[in-house]
């Protein structure tokens, strides 16, 4: 077009012949035109072949001749409609641990473990339990495993301020077989999170006896350092809270968790020891 522009010679006095040696620059706009068609995937592509629709046009316009004038595609590319996919071929969706490569462990296949050693365990939680149901005493034999944790805590979280210093105490003697068990979970090792969280769960009864005490204080204490100055841990901190007079209501609360969680650690085991199959994380027999 602009070649026969700058020539000055009409388009219809050319003729046939007159254009064999041209090339027609509308066809090879066309042909970039309908390039551009089978590619475009978004409004970038979009807004391209608009700009050259519009060349096209301004360059027919001046030229002047009515025989050049000719429908454009102005509204382009529209997006084909894809069917809709059936429920059972859609994709599942992603954990919310596969977001976190971190976290990306725990969503692998747990390590295999014998029955025979599901079976031990579980005799074991299940003996302790009618143990700690009949007991009479105010703590378990386990709990003195616990009380160095306890103390522990006290001496770190000191540095953080009084408040936390006293509450650093119970956050030790939760927060270290929860930690235990979420290390091995991170392992995919079944025996080793059901011991962590069986141990997490069991001091809550513990705790729950100490919350029930705040008002009433008549546990014996521990403590680590100046015996005259001796604090009872949960009477200091529900009277900052404001909740001294629910002390012992959050403690049945604490305890009643704390046997909820234990048997629930067990049944939890006692459903990983059965042969489901590879997703168990349970050896099969052959």
């Amino acid at each position: 077009m602009a070649l026969l522009g700058q020539l000055g010679t009409p388009y219809n006095s050319l003729g046939r012949r007159g254009l064999a040696g041209f090339r027609n620059p509308l066809r090879v706009r066309d042909r970039e035109r309908g390039h551009i068609h089978n590619l475009v995937h978004g409004r970038a592509a979009l807004e391209k072949m608009n700009r050259l629709c519009q060349a096209d046009h301004d360059r027919s316009e001046s030229f002047g001749a009515a025989s050049l004038h000719r429908p454009l595609l102005l509204a382009c590319y529209t997006p084909p409609v894809l069917p809709p996919v059936p429920p059972s071929q859609a994709a599942a969706p992603e954990p919310w641990w596969m977001r976190y490569p971190s976290l990306a462990a725990f969503g692998e296949e747990w390590e295999p473990v014998s029955k025979a050693a599901v079976g031990a365990w579980g005799a074991v939680y299940a003996l302790f339990l009618l143990y700690a149901l009949f007991h009479e005493g105010v703590s378990l034999f386990i709990d003195l495993v616990f009380v160095p944790i306890h103390e522990g805590g006290h001496l770190f979280f000191s540095w953080f301020g009084q408040f936390l210093g006293v509450a650093g105490g119970t956050i030790f003697q939760l927060g270290v077989p929860l930690a235990v068990g979420l290390g091995f979970a991170y392992r995919r090792e079944i025996l080793g999170t059901a011991f962590g969280l069986f141990c997490f769960f069991e001091n809550f009864l513990s705790v729950g006896v100490y919350m029930a005490d705040a008002r009433a204080r008549a546990l014996p204490l521990l403590t680590v350092g100046d015996t005259d100055n001796v604090i009872h841990d949960w009477a200091y901190l529900f009277g900052k809270l404001g909740m001294l007079e629910q002390d012992t209501a959050i403690g049945r609360f604490v305890r009643f968790t704390g046997w909820l969680g234990m048997f629930a650690v067990v049944g939890w085991l006692a459903y990983r020891g059965k042969f489901f199959g590879g997703k168990t994380g349970v050896l099969r027999k052959a």
